[in-house]
């Protein structure tokens, strides 16, 4: 056993000795960063005590290494690269409208700076979950659909959350036909029975929720 802690100590050593002359750094260098003693690094660099794991810690941020590394606890010499990943401060998390019937918190997020290139106010947006199939292959039932509530009317061709006179919520294609005052009110699916040209004045009767902007089908 004191022979395998002395293999250690020396191993623990040499690659402090080792990452130290890679750093470029002389022993007084390592002592001024780390604070420890210039015999006491001397003596654990030449295999003679073996330093506390607080100690090595303290050598590894100074070298730029693993701590286990130097500790004999890995053959890593190398901190592993960090993959890139999307920001957590740079998504926000969308809520469910309160026509979802889930009843739950939507745990959908959007990266903020889609929503600025598409000039998105992220706090207008919602969640609401398709019914039917009336609007597919666009949006499937069950679909999670991100609408901007901060669209109140329809002035532009898109696809629309509408709440009709009963109170259900339906999803909509909806365009404004020009020179008739009237707009158009369609679906994809039995588009011929589902689709009504509603006067303007009329249109009143439909309370817009929001304008669709994103769709999540899921399989």
């Amino acid at each position: 056993m004191k022979s395998n802690d002395d293999k250690i100590k020396r191993e623990i050593g040499l690659r402090i000795q080792t990452l130290r002359k890679q750093s470029g750094m002389t022993a007084a260098d390592l002592q001024s960063a780390t604070g420890i003693g210039l015999s006491t690094l001397q003596n654990y660099e030449a295999g003679l005590r073996h330093p506390p794991i607080k100690v090595i810690q303290k050598i590894a941020k100074v070298l730029k290494a693993p701590a286990a590394y130097i500790a004999c606890l890995s053959d890593e010499q190398f901190q592993p690269e960090k993959c890139e990943s999307p920001s957590l401060s740079g998504l926000v998390t969308i809520d469910n409208d309160l026509t979802s019937p889930a009843g739950t918190k939507a745990s959908l997020a959007i990266d903020r700076g889609i929503l600025k290139s598409r000039d998105i106010n992220p706090s207008s947006l919602s969640v609401i979950y398709s019914q039917d199939e009336l609007m597919a292959p666009t949006i499937q039932p069950g679909s999670q659909v991100v609408i901007d509530k901060s669209v109140n009317a329809i002035t532009h061709t898109g696809i629309y959350a509408l709440e009709d006179e009963h109170g259900s919520t339906i999803l909509r294609h909806c365009r404004v036909v020009p020179g008739d005052n009237t707009v158009m009110l369609s679906t994809q699916r039995k588009a011929k029975e589902n689709t009504d040209f509603i006067p303007l004045e009329d249109i009143s009767r439909y309370r817009v929720i929001g304008r669709v902007v994103s769709v999540v089908n899921w399989l």
